[in-house]
């Protein structure tokens, strides 16, 4: 592999890392926001509050693929994003039935960008697990 060609690679994964923080990071605040501090929906905003980890865990799990320890990333990522996103119905059309039209009357805006960051950092998992080569064996337990 050429010098520049393994730049290019570095220069990649650091961008798609850099992503996954900066949506992380954005996810963690749109939360904040449509928790209105604990008195708003508060359930939709753990989803995006759990985003600000899942989403940089997520560009790593793409990253490393191909290898056994990204496949259990992945898998695990997405068994986080399954159980919050019950969690976030089930409130939702429970006991925070009226938050979810409040907050989307007050800033739809925000609900849309976070949902939006929800889906990309969702199926990016999903992605790595279904378009990873399988040919990485686990370590050998033995060494």
């Amino acid at each position: 592999m050429s010098t520049m060609h393994l730049n290019r690679e570095i220069a990649r994964a650091v961008l798609i890392i850099l992503a996954g923080v900066v949506s992380g990071g954005v996810s963690f605040f749109l939360g904040i926001a449509m928790s209105g501090m604990g008195h708003g929906w508060t359930s939709a905003a753990s989803v995006a509050i759990v985003g600000a980890l899942t989403a940089p865990a997520a560009a790593v799990a793409w990253l490393v693929r191909n290898r056994w320890h990204g496949r259990v990333l992945a898998g695990a990522i997405v068994v986080v994003n399954v159980f919050m996103d019950a969690m976030t119905i089930a409130e939702s059309l429970d006991a925070e039935r009226g938050m979810v039209d409040r907050v989307w009357d007050a800033m739809p805006g925000v609900v849309i960008l976070a949902a939006v960051l929800a889906v990309v950092w969702q199926i990016l998992p999903v992605a790595a697990l279904i378009f990873s080569r399988r040919a990485a064996s686990a370590p050998d337990s033995h060494s």
